[in-house]
């Protein structure tokens, strides 16, 4: 059988959906034609659109050995790699590309992302504005360069680099990072203006809708905390996505407390649990909810396995300060002494810990 014969049977497998079968019947057109190049891009092409990266990579890489310089085979390899997570290979790739053709759009931007995704930021900026300067028209580069110069605490720029993406595309992502660096600034009127932006240009964005109900908190909004909480919850349960839920249960459970509507909380913070039972804050509101149901022995539980589990700052925030505030408005809560005596000891075993352990750790941090 010809060359061409079982290619055309791969195409028919691709559109079949038999990934096998197109890596096979490409196989066996190579052994007729193992010096056609087109057919080896044609072959990886098709392989790498179906995620069939190994396959693509040997296409791509025997290609290369027929032709060094074949510029379009060393442009896919990059990417082949690159979806493939060999990071160090596909840099390689991309350079060796980015030698022949210096301008190419694509190829920089995915430089640029590859090096954000591994923390190297000066990298990222650098690559990601030659991007922006290759397609004037794309803001993919010019957001990546804001993600970078966020990450490296450069805010102004940041913000610069962002106003600049929007202005390009005005899109939602962008407008939940320029939320970010507002906030960051504690500019929280614009952040809020920011992520509200975010969530009506696209209604589905859970994360953005997660950071807006975490403003609406800190600004004592509380309806409209419990609202956007609720929000972010439905969306990640229709996306099927569990670690975006155990957020937001946990910002709906303190969302219900907020709102008084004890039963409410307590059930959410149950739901958090269930997803993740070593995350002591959902653990602490789950027991302030059942203690101010009067249900001080099932709180004290809670509370206790809370503590097993709970950082430095989980326990002073979210367990002894949100006691002590809920005392503050119902200073006879039964129950309540117990409790905030064993929060104490236990907060008082820590502080004493805490010396030793910044002493042990004190390479980490400069």
């Amino acid at each position: 059988m010809a060359a061409a014969r079982y290619v055309e049977l791969a195409k028919a497998s691709s559109k079949n959906g038999d990934s096998a079968s197109v890596v096979t019947n490409y196989e066996k057109a190579m052994v007729r034609a193992p010096n056609d190049i087109v057919l080896l891009r044609r072959a990886g092409r098709a392989c790498y659109e179906r995620g069939q990266y190994d396959a693509a990579e040997r296409f791509f890489r025997r290609a290369l050995q027929i032709e060094y310089f074949d510029n379009d085979a060393v442009k896919w390899l990059a990417f082949t790699l690159h979806a493939g997570s060999k990071l160090d290979d596909a840099v390689y790739y991309y350079f060796r590309y980015l030698d022949m053709v210096r301008d190419d759009y694509d190829a920089l931007v995915n430089l640029g992302a590859l090096f954000l995704s591994s923390g190297q930021y000066e990298q990222a900026i650098e690559y990601s504005r030659r991007a922006a300067l290759a397609d004037r028209t794309k803001a993919a580069p010019l957001h990546n360069v804001a993600v970078a110069n966020f990450n490296l605490g450069r805010f102004d720029e940041a913000e610069a680099s962002i106003r600049e993406a929007l202005s390009r595309d005005h899109n939602a992502d962008s407008l939940r990072l320029l939320g970010l660096i507002q906030e960051t600034q504690a500019r929280t009127t614009d952040a809020l203006q920011s992520y509200k932006e975010a969530c009506e240009l696209k209604p589905e964005y859970n994360e953005a809708c997660l950071d807006l109900a975490r403003l609406y908190n800190r600004l004592d909004l509380i309806d409209e905390y419990l609202e956007s909480a609720n929000r972010a919850v439905l969306g990640f349960e229709r996306d099927r996505d569990q670690e975006g839920l155990k957020r937001a249960y946990w910002d709906l459970g303190w969302a219900y407390y907020r709102s008084r509507q004890w039963e409410n909380s307590a059930e959410a913070s149950r739901k958090a649990l269930q997803l993740e039972p070593r995350n002591a804050p959902p653990r602490f509101n789950l027991g302030l909810a059942l203690l101010l149901l009067g249900r001080a022995e099932e709180a004290m539980r809670e509370y206790t396995e809370g503590v097993r589990h709970s950082k430095v700052s989980d326990l002073k925030k979210d367990a002894i300060e949100d006691l002590e505030e809920a005392l503050r408005t119902q200073p006879d809560l039964v129950g309540a002494g117990p409790i905030i005596d064993m929060l104490a000891t236990e907060y008082s075993k820590v502080e004493r810990q805490w010396p030793a352990r910044s002493k042990s750790f004190s390479r980490g941090h400069s």
